[in-house]
């Protein structure tokens, strides 16, 4: 992807850095780097939609609401898988000590 933004957006003075250097800084930043690089990406590419005759509203602050917005979704998404994991155990161990008392 950021080498097809790159050609994209070739002649901007701006350069989006590949996968190798997203996965590593992203690590070492403990996910920081991956936030700064989407904020990066959204700006860049709504700065140069003009020159393709688009009107790109979204920006990298939007970018990030979404992404900030889907991981809390999946946070609570992972919560709920869990509670319903953690009732099914619970219910089956209820009905299991209810036959053996039988």
């Amino acid at each position: 992807m950021a080498h097809d933004v790159n050609i994209a957006c070739d002649g901007d003075g701006e350069n989006t850095s590949g996968l190798v250097a997203f996965v590593l800084l992203s690590l070492i930043t403990c996910g920081i780097y991956a936030w700064f690089w989407y904020y990066n990406l959204g700006n860049r590419l709504a700065a140069n939609g003009p020159r393709y005759g688009l009107s790109i509203q979204e920006n990298g602050t939007t970018v990030l609401f979404y992404g900030r917005y889907l991981v809390l979704l999946s946070v609570e998404l992972d919560h709920l898988l869990q509670c319903i994991f953690l009732s099914r155990i619970l219910i089956r161990y209820v009905m299991l000590t209810t036959e053996h008392k039988a």
